[in-house]
């Protein structure tokens, strides 16, 4: 287990990685799928090998890189998630959504029926039964059910006009020609509650190569502090990121408040740049009533999933 992976399989698909997942799924359906029976299972077989050659997206995890589970995405629908009979139960397969929802906005998921571990599965996050048909996608009589994801937050990308949320940057950055330095070259993110459509939570982050990404700037509307959302926000980036990049790095001020916020959220002391307030800002920076001075650094491993798993 110290050697996960998780990695999108780009270009072309070799015939050997395409067995090895077939494997995987033969193993995992006979366990997962008592309601099949042998001919059922041999009869899907040529209709998963063309999934997996020509699903939008594939997603492989791997151990000492060879292949242990799979997922297909197509537009915003997960398609035949599996796992090795010795990986399921260690939290992969929830980080495995977590991936789908956070880096390619997955909404939809069809389960069959018969499959209770699977619907509670789901039902457990937070996807709900919006329709029913009797037959599967090859006609036969396994009913399957139509599942959607309830979300009371949305989290979108923002490429354009970056400075018409500079008030809510400034929240957590509070000088302009410092945002200004990571804004265009970031990526920004913006977390809205999905029935006013109401920002709440802004993040910049950027490409600092050498597989680091950093979080330049984190800030959450005050009437939303301490509710959960900045905490959401992070392990969002740390979802979409962790197939790019291996390291997310935070700056921030040394406060009490600051630091307990990134080690409850899984950060380590990483090292410090002294005087960096001091010698980057026109005045005085304050929080919590202490002058800041130094910067000080933390990190998260984003790219080693092994803490992820049980």
């Amino acid at each position: 287990m110290n050697n996960l992976k998780i990695q999108e399989i780009k270009g072309i698909r070799h015939p050997d990685l395409i067995d090895k997942l077939l494997d995987v799924w033969n193993e995992s359906v006979r366990l997962t799928h008592g309601f099949l029976t042998g001919l059922d299972i041999e009869s899907l077989y040529p209709y998963v090998k063309d999934e997996l050659l020509s699903i939008q997206h594939l997603i492989v995890v791997l151990n000492c890189n060879q292949p242990i589970g799979f997922m297909g995405i197509c537009r915003d629908k997960i398609e035949m998630p599996f796992l090795s009979p010795d990986y399921l139960n260690r939290g992969i397969g929830s980080l495995l959504i977590e991936i789908a929802e956070c880096r390619y906005g997955v909404k939809w998921v069809d389960v069959n029926e018969q499959n209770d571990n699977a619907v509670r599965f789901y039902t457990h996050k937070k996807f709900k039964v919006y329709g029913r048909d009797e037959i599967d996608g090859q006609g036969n009589s396994l009913p399957i059910l139509h599942m959607v994801k309830e979300n009371s937050i949305t989290i979108e990308i923002v490429e354009n006009n970056k400075k018409d949320y500079m008030d809510f940057l400034m929240l957590g950055d509070e000088q302009e020609d410092m945002i200004a330095r990571y804004l265009e070259r970031g990526k920004m993110f913006v977390m809205k509650m999905s029935e006013q459509g109401m920002p709440v939570c802004v993040a910049v982050v950027t490409d600092e190569g050498n597989n680091v990404c950093e979080l330049k700037n984190i800030a959450v509307k005050p009437e939303y502090q301490r509710k959960g959302y900045g905490r959401k926000m992070i392990n969002f980036i740390c979802c979409y990121y962790m197939l790019d990049f291996a390291t997310l790095m935070v700056g921030t001020g040394d406060t009490i408040s600051n630091t307990s916020f990134y080690k409850s959220n899984g950060f380590v002391y990483s090292h410090i740049v002294k005087d960096f307030f001091t010698n980057n800002y026109d005045h005085i920076i304050e929080e919590d009533g202490i002058v800041l001075k130094d910067m000080i650094y933390f990190r998260k491993e984003i790219g080693n999933i092994t803490k992820y798993a049980n």
